[in-house]
């Protein structure tokens, strides 16, 4: 049960998918399975570790529940957030040209291999953690790097070898073309070293992960063995809740805090004996 802080290793997990291609509601069914599988996984096997999901999602807006599975799932602590931050109607939007990423190509393809159609449709993703957007565990997303490469936001419904596209040098411009109808995502990822002394090694191996802010149910789980207490405090000190019998759920302990009032607490978590295990600040919104 070792963590981030053990060490000076910093840990990067990369989900890779290729969701079920089509328009039809039993296409958009099979993505929806996959994506609420990958997220049953996730949330089973998450770790102190940091988190990006990607690849050719196949959806056309950003209320498709394929997409919403990993962007607003219940457990706040796991989900993924996407650094454009731009849910919409991307298909066939122009407001969107300079997320599309399919098809590279209006009208030749290559003997059938390729879609046609022009730049379109955002198909293709790279999904972040919450621990990279905030650059809590060592790596970082570099604001503003996100990028279809090759796609200039100026060739809506056009292939990107039409005349004025010098987003990228006119030989890689051409090879985007030749390889494929969809186009890479790119983004910058920084790597931050720890500051932490040997002391603070050795004294803190413990995992402890929570959800943050809080909305009805607060979830955390450490790496702590054995039954544990909590309370949660107001900043005056008094306490608002607390439970001497912690109930464990995949591998979380739920906290139910419809009934706190909105503001900012303390969550104090013990171990069965009384001895404090963590001290974390809490937002209920």
């Amino acid at each position: 049960s070792s963590s981030l802080r053990d060490g000076d290793t910093t840990f990067l997990v990369a989900y890779v998918a290729h969701l079920k291609a089509g328009s039809a509601a039993s296409d958009r069914t099979q993505r929806e399975s996959a994506t609420e599988a990958v997220m049953a996984y996730h949330e089973t096997n998450y770790k102190e570790y940091n988190y990006i999901m990607a690849g050719d999602f196949n959806i056309r807006s950003g209320s498709e529940t394929s997409y919403e599975n990993l962007i607003e799932y219940s457990n706040s602590s796991v989900r993924f957030h996407d650094p454009k931050n731009r849910k919409a109607s991307w298909n066939s939007n122009s407001n969107y040209a300079d997320l599309h990423t399919q098809s590279t190509r209006s009208s030749s393809s290559n003997g059938g291999c390729f879609s046609t159609g022009g730049l379109d449709d955002r198909f293709d993703f790279i999904l972040c953690g919450k621990e990279i957007l905030d650059n809590t565990r060592g790596i970082n997303y570099i604001d503003k790097s996100y990028k279809a490469v090759g796609n200039d936001a100026l060739h809506f419904n056009k292939n990107i070898i039409s005349p004025g596209n010098t987003s990228v040098p006119a030989n890689v411009l051409s090879a985007l073309y030749d390889m494929s109808d969809h186009l890479p995502v790119y983004m910058e990822l920084g790597i931050t070293r720890g500051t932490a002394g040997t002391n603070e090694l050795v004294n803190n191996p413990i995992e402890f992960i929570y959800s943050n802010p809080v909305s009805s149910m607060l979830k955390f789980r450490t790496s702590k063995p054995g039954k544990l207490r909590a309370e949660i405090l107001n900043t005056h000190g008094q306490v608002v809740w607390q439970s001497d019998h912690l109930q464990k759920l995949n591998g979380w302990y739920n906290i139910k805090t419809e009934q706190i009032i909105k503001g900012t607490y303390i969550l104090h978590v013990m171990n069965a004996n009384g001895s404090s295990l963590a001290r974390k600040k809490i937002i209920k919104i």
